[in-house]
């Protein structure tokens, strides 16, 4: 799984980048992700898949929309799937209908939605090896791994 490498590899630069220019009150420089958009992409998952695969899981959402303060925008192609705390899964797709970014927003979800969005989480892999790279506390979790899936969408990574 050459993603997840890639992805870990970044992390762990990252977080040395992020020591190296911190002065204790600010950063004096920025690190730019690498865009691994394209390993998803690859894959060729049609948002029809996708949607077949959680609708039944989770509820989907059909317009998305993003803003601030009072304007908002409807978000083309992208669609959601989201439990009753607000957690959802995201997926954009480009013009063909093939996926190309997936993310989780307000995570983690509610304890009483743990389970069911772990089961989406695990349908992801009717499509292949997915993980969780998440960049805000850098740390990738694969989701097939119970052991590593269940501490992260309960809130114990962030603790």
């Amino acid at each position: 799984m050459s993603a997840l490498k890639n992805s870990v590899d970044e992390m762990n630069e990252i977080a040395v980048f992020s020591e190296a220019h911190w002065d204790g009150t600010a950063w004096t420089a920025l690190h730019v992700r690498e865009d691994h958009s394209q390993n998803l992409k690859s894959l060729g998952i049609r948002i029809n898949s996708l949607a077949a695969a959680l609708d039944s899981i989770l509820e989907p959402v059909a317009e998305v929309y993003t803003g601030y303060s009072t304007y908002r925008e409807r978000c083309k192609n992208t669609r959601a799937w989201v439990v009753s705390c607000g957690t959802a899964l995201l997926a954009d797709f480009d013009g063909t209908g093939i996926i190309e970014h997936l993310w989780i927003v307000n995570e983690p979800p509610a304890a009483e939605n743990v389970d069911q969005f772990q089961q989406a989480l695990r349908a992801l892999a009717e499509f292949g090896d997915f993980f969780i790279a998440d960049w805000n506390i850098g740390i990738a979790v694969v989701c097939r791994d119970h052991d590593q899936l269940m501490p992260y969408l309960s809130g114990a990574a962030f603790n």
